[in-house]
């Protein structure tokens, strides 16, 4: 009853001054002191409307995508890409190209639909939103054991080069996986085991997993095609995804074109205890 309480007041406010400008319109137009408080009440009325249009805003675009992606504003949203090690190159680690164009794509799509459209309305007001950081970076060379970095986890990459999405997939409880040794996407079933998917080469996974309360959200594919079309996957439907699930954890198993398009084959809701 109360949870929209401070809109209905907003509301009620705003209802009372355009009753006032109403009620007293012949004084407000025929006297210089109705043209001042005129203005006065015009100017009070934009600020409301103006933040209360911001709160819905910051209430619909902030709190959906932080909840979504596990972060707060002073936390990043990190971005891990595969790597592989070469001993020709100066830090012994190489990065996947095309893995790397699709991360770009992802942290540009994430400033342009959230971070910066929230900070330019904040500032027509005076405030100066602090907005999640999105950083890039390779995945660890080496296997881990533990990953202590605050902030939400976006891994393009799957754990064959992608050392924290084996990590993730391993400590978490995942609906699908990619079992490395058979090289072919596997689903738990609901006895708790794993079943092998034929037709894995045309597969990918766009994930979602809750591990000791960091979300992690791990996308990826057979092969390059694979894996940018399920990270692409993620920069068109993270909005239909974040009202859906919010917090919560997900699965989808993509069927990948080869002309890249994708295509929903299965959805996987939050596991239930």
């Amino acid at each position: 009853m109360f949870k929209n309480r401070a809109w209905m007041i907003v509301l009620l406010i705003v209802l009372a001054l355009v009753s006032i400008v109403w009620g007293f319109g012949k004084f407000f137009l025929d006297s210089a002191m109705g043209s001042v408080c005129l203005n006065i009440i015009s100017g009070i009325i934009f600020v409301v409307i103006g933040a209360t249009l911001f709160g819905l805003l910051y209430r619909r675009v902030i709190i959906r995508a932080t909840k979504f992606f596990g972060v707060e504003r002073q936390t990043p949203i990190q971005i891990y890409i595969s790597t592989h090690k070469d001993p020709t190159t100066i830090t012994k680690k190489v990065l996947t190209a095309e893995e790397s164009e699709v991360a770009e794509e992802l942290k540009d799509a994430l400033k342009k639909q959230f971070l910066d459209s929230i900070a330019f309305w904040a500032k027509q007001f005076g405030i100066e939103l602090e907005t999640p950081e999105i950083v890039i970076k390779g995945s660890p060379l080496d296997k881990i054991d533990t990953w202590p970095y605050p902030g939400g986890l976006i891994l393009i990459g799957g754990p064959t080069r992608n050392s924290l999405a084996e990590f993730y997939l391993k400590t978490g409880d995942p609906w699908l996986s990619f079992d490395d040794d058979k090289k072919k996407f596997v689903r738990r079933t609901e006895q708790g085991q794993w079943e092998e998917l034929d037709n894995s080469h045309e597969l990918a996974i766009l994930e979602k997993i809750v591990v000791d309360g960091k979300v992690v959200i791990v996308a990826f594919g057979f092969g390059e095609l694979g894996t940018s079309s399920a990270a692409r996957h993620l920069i068109n439907e993270w909005k239909i995804l974040a009202d859906k699930y919010q917090d919560k954890a997900f699965a989808r198993l993509l069927l990948v074109e080869s002309s890249g398009q994708v295509h929903v084959q299965e959805e996987y809701p939050t596991k239930t205890a």
